[in-house]
């Protein structure tokens, strides 16, 4: 319960130091979507959420890399490192 409670003051304090407009717009349509009972999944469009979906098949299947692994292909194909 203490970590919630400190969780929950440093999110307040970050979004009180916000100055990113779609940052806030995010925040307000969060907000009012868990408001309404609004889930954003039904509101994406078809292609989206078909590849959101083969994303996830892809990684439950091992089919993914990490972001450092990434990051590493990227600095070695544009960086030549």
């Amino acid at each position: 319960m203490i970590s919630d409670d400190i969780n929950k003051k440093k999110l307040i304090h970050w979004i009180e130091e916000l100055s990113d407009p779609a940052m806030l717009q995010t925040l307000q349509s969060l907000k009012e979507n868990s408001e309404t009972g609004e889930d954003f999944w039904d509101e994406l469009p078809e292609h989206v959420k078909k590849a959101i979906s083969h994303a996830k098949e892809e990684a439950d299947a091992g089919l993914r890399i990490t972001h450092s692994e990434v990051m590493e292909q990227a600095k070695k194909r544009f960086l030549h490192t």
